[in-house]
């Protein structure tokens, strides 16, 4: 097809709608995202053992596809034509066809298709070059294990026997290609830059740079002396001779003594087997071995660690090939299975009773080696997590692509989560954690289900209505990302942007830089320098991408049955009706995130809460990934939540950099990150297992109080005239006492050794009290803040009221209220627990006096607030509805006005086994564990003074 066809061609939708997508082509697309997804684990993983406290140390040995594969990536990116389609990571477009006799469909399939091929090759020499950079710093530089040393080896010689010229003519020829693809970019950048040229948006002009650049590179992979160039530039030598480095020249060895002969022949029958079904004979046998090896060297590592202290070294595996990722992830399972089969077969067995007393020594003696007990500690669980933490796919450095190399961050960041780098890189490659929404616990999507999706897509996968236009949307998003990552490598590679001490073509980067201004939305010409320009290129089109497939996976929870299961928090978006229409929704429509409803209305935020006449995308994104925030908190998918929220505040903080235009916003709203910090700091709260969560929480809450405080200044400077009344300090002052509550339990959770507070603990009441002093002190504090602030007012019942928009400026305290009512409801609860150990309480001082008084007068009003909201119709959460509850049981007895006596709803004794046991079986955090099993406890307690008082009555 020659270049005026191609321009001919559409790759909308309309000219493609008579070649339906399979279902099939569905299911491959979400197998394939859940493969990359898993992998991106394995990415997390790695960065938490490096990090502190294990500061463990990582050594990669590559598999020979690796170096193949940057030796000729357009040969072994694509699928097709003896090509393994190892840059292919989602499927085609459009599935195989073998006739179509429409002419111009035709054109549409094969333009598609080359332009698909490029993309993948393309894509596959930018993960290598991320491969290799890692490499480059290794200090032991490349290192292999030994079946893939020995590939490797004969591949340098397979491709020196082909070049039939001197090695420094070879060197020569391969440079001129790379002389090509620079001459054909620096044509084109030139010309593009001309007077009279048409203007080139951004994104197309990155899929122009990466289409040069490809055509080009192309001709690389036919001339073996290039492949030569290019294998051995890898090794850092490329006029030199490859001497490829064994895994066991800097290793210790793997023992010889029959724990570990067994064990070998029990890994090689295991990879054996499996792999055997997905790779050649050949291929197999090697690729077996590798694996034998890999997992008997860390083996010895792990047990080193526990002989020596501290963390031992980890051997990565790095392969292009996903077969060994799967095989992998399989072999635990598979061999605990097949324990006793492959024990017989061990040549040493032997038969009849020799056999039998083998077995009974060794299965044993292999459980242990391998650990395959439940209830072995986690980080002793080394073969259960062997692909997770020894084998990474290549798919894995996608997140390399989006990340920015050499542009900090500015001093001033807004969120809390920012200047946290771990943090930061964690969600820049962890792309579809809201696609799988649905099958996401509170803190993350399990392991488990992604491997049944991946092994099994046509049982675990349900293909929606309206799946083909899913699929074409998503995959149209997923290659505007990767083209401009890749467009966005060919010219840092062609200028050598990021090369230490290269001044690189400084006319080529000149002319790049003039055009990306020119036609990049909001780019100012100021300061702005190529990189800055390219990064935010590259995240915006990543940050679309990532919406995409969380509006999708949104849409698919709802599809599934799954329902909001409380209201969110108090959220506050002044002049945004459609964001406000929406959060107000969620309050009172279990079944509204993912409905049609919900879809339309999100659709509606581009085009009523942004600025129509700018194509700057930064405010919508960071609109999209805050309702969709709230909508998956609404969820309980707090990790998820986390994740957009830090996306979010991403989107604000990088519009911060030197040279870029202030983000667009409408009706005089302010960029701040205020809403997404406050959101932030509850999911924070929900996901903490320790004080280093509260911390986080904590951290997010003070930096949303900064943002208030700031936009207070910027509005008053404004307009203020147009400006609604200042934001409600009640949700602050709440959101304090929260993380107060939750620090209170943690530290009870800690003196009672894990196990809920009970008789035993009552027992012990004085020094139990004395050691959560402070705790009770800032629970103190918090509820005088509380009651002291002017919005606080639980007689006001109209607030909860949910139908209606509130008059509060686009805030619903109602929602405030309620989790105030609800934190009332737990300081009761906390004084009544130690009035019954024998002490005051905890609001009672040594003369009597209650401080801060009004909280037996506050408990009454929390309950009938809380009734009051649910008659609102406000989503009542199960922590709500299980202290209302409590509430109603602890003030059954007591005098209260007579038409306040219809609201109680004690717990009895017949339902309460069953009521506690329903709310506290889903996936919580451990403090909300510890203080459900608690309020069990002294619901009990409860119910057996009830039974002293009316036998004492009798």
């Amino acid at each position: 097809m020659n270049t005026t066809e191609e321009k001919t061609v559409s790759l909308g939708l309309k000219s493609a709608d008579s070649i339906a997508v399979t279902e099939r082509q569905y299911r491959d697309l979400m197998k394939s995202v859940a493969f990359i997804e898993r992998e991106t684990r394995s990415a997390f993983a790695e960065i938490d053992f490096r990090s502190e406290p294990k500061n463990g140390k990582v050594l990669y040995v590559l598999d020979s596809n690796v170096m193949r594969a940057y030796g000729a990536p357009y040969r072994h990116g694509r699928k097709g034509h003896g090509s393994f389609g190892l840059g292919q990571f989602l499927p085609r477009r459009f599935k195989p066809l073998h006739a179509l006799s429409d002419e111009s469909l035709r054109k549409l399939v094969v333009h598609t298709n080359q332009q698909e091929d490029r993309a993948a090759g393309n894509l596959l020499e930018a993960l290598t070059e991320c491969v290799k950079k890692r490499i480059d710093v290794q200090a032991l530089g490349i290192v292999q294990l030994t079946p893939h040393a020995m590939e490797s080896q004969l591949h340098y010689k397979t491709l020196a026997s082909r070049v039939d010229v001197d090695r420094d003519i070879a060197t020569r020829e391969a440079k001129l290609i790379e002389a090509v693809a620079q001459v054909a970019l620096k044509r084109f950048a030139l010309s593009a830059n001309g007077t009279g040229a048409p203007q080139i948006p951004y994104d197309q002009y990155l899929t122009i740079i990466l289409n040069i650049y490809a055509r080009a590179e192309e001709l690389g992979d036919l001339n073996p002396s290039a492949v030569l160039y290019r294998f051995m530039e890898f090794c850092g030598d490329p006029s030199g001779v490859f001497d490829g480095r064994d895994v066991l020249d800097f290793n210790a060895g793997i023992p010889s003594n029959e724990i570990f002969k067994i064990a070998r022949h029990l890994l090689s029958e295991t990879f054996g087997n499996l792999i055997a079904k997905r790779l050649t004979p050949a291929s197999a046998a090697s690729d077996r071995d590798a694996l034998v090896q890999l997992a008997l060297l860390n083996k010895v590592n792990h047990d080193g660690r526990h002989a020596f202290g501290g963390y031992s070294t980890r051997i990565i595996l790095i392969t292009c090939t996903p077969e060994i990722s799967n095989v992998a992830y399989k072999a635990h399972d598979h061999l605990r299975s097949k324990l006793g089969e492959y024990l017989s077969t061990y040549p040493g067995a032997g038969t009849g009773n020799d056999l039998t007393e083998f077995l009974r020594l060794n299965i044993r003696r292999m459980e242990l080696f391998f650990a395959f007990n439940e209830e072995t500690q986690q980080e002793d669980r080394w073969f259960k997590a062997f692909g997770l933490h020894y084998v990474r796919h290549i798919s894995g450095f996608l997140g390399d692509l989006s990340l920015p190399t050499s542009i900090p961050l500015p001093d001033d960041v807004t969120s809390a989560e920012m200047k946290d780098k771990s943090r930061l890189r964690l969600e820049s490659i962890a792309f579809f954690s809201g696609l799988f929404v649905e099958q996401t616990g509170r803190s993350e999507l399990p392991m488990k289900v992604l491997n049944e999706i991946i092994d099994e897509p046509e049982r675990f996968i349900n293909v929606p209505p309206g799946f083909r236009i899913s699929f074409i949307d998503l995959l149209q998003k997923w290659n505007d990302f990767i083209q401009a990552s890749l467009g966005s490598a060919n010219i840092d590679k062609s200028t050598k942007l990021n090369t230490v001490g290269s001044k690189g073509n400084d006319d080529l980067k000149e002319a790049f830089k003039t055009a990306l201004i020119a036609n990049t939305p909001n780019c100012s010409t100021g300061e702005v320098n190529l990189s800055t320009i390219l990064s935010e290129v590259v995240e915006r089109t990543r940050d679309q991408m990532v919406l995409q497939f969380s509006f999708h996976g949104t849409e698919l929870a709802r599809i599934s049955g799954t329902t909001s299961r409380r209201t969110p928090p108090d959220l506050f978006f002044r002049n945004l009706n459609v964001s406000f229409k929406m959060f107000q929704k969620m309050s009172v429509n279990a079944h509204y995130p993912g409905s049609k409803d919900w879809l339309a209305d999100y659709k509606r935020i581009a085009e009523e809460d942004c600025e129509r006449a700018t194509s700057d995308h930064r405010w919508e994104n960071h609109l999209k990934f805050l309702v969709l925030a709230a909508s998956f908190s609404c969820l309980e998918r707090w990790s998820v939540a986390s994740g957009h929220l830090i996306r979010a505040l991403n989107i604000i903080d990088r519009g911060k950099r030197p040279g870029l235009a202030p983000i667009q916003v409408r009706n005089l709203n302010n960029p701040s990150g205020r809403e997404a910090n406050f959101l932030q700091s509850v999911c924070e709260r929900m996901l903490a297992d320790d004080a280093d969560g509260l911390n986080r929480a904590q951290k997010a809450l003070r930096a949303s109080k900064a943002c208030a405080d700031a936009d207070a200044i910027a509005d008053s400077k404004s307009a203020p005239e147009k400006i609604a009344d200042p934001i409600s300090t009640l949700r602050y002052i709440n959101e304090e006492l929260s993380i107060a509550l939750a620090r209170y339990y943690l530290q009870r959770m800690s003196d009672c050794g894990g196990e809920a507070a009970s008789l035993l603990d009552i027992s012990a009441s004085a020094e139990r009290y004395a050691s959560c002093e402070d705790e009770i002190e800032a629970l103190k504090s918090c509820f005088k803040q509380l009651k002291a602030d002017k919005d606080f007012d639980l007689a006001k019942l109209g607030s909860a009221n949910f139908s209606s928009e509130t008059s509060a400026g686009r805030q619903m305290l109602g929602l405030s209220l309620i989790s105030a009512s609800t934190n009332i409801v737990q300081l009761a609860v906390i004084d009544r627990y130690w009035q019954q150990a024998g002490r005051k309480g905890v609001f009672m001082t040594d003369s009597g006096v209650r401080e801060p008084v009004g909280l037996n007068e506050c408990l009454a009003q929390a309950l009938r607030y809380l009734d009051a909201a649910k008659v609102g119709g406000a989503i009542e959460a199960s922590l709500t509805h299980i202290y209302r509850r409590v509430a109603s049981t602890m003030l059954n007895d007591n005098e209260l006005q007579p038409d306040w006596k219809t609201m109680l709803e004690p717990i009895s004794r017949d339902e309460r086994d069953k009521l506690f046991e329903l709310f506290r079986s889903g996936d919580m955090s451990k403090i909300e564990r510890w203080k459900y099993e608690s309020l069990f406890a002294f619901v009990i307690r409860l119910h057996e003074q009830e039974d002293i008082s009316r036998g004492a009555d009798a």
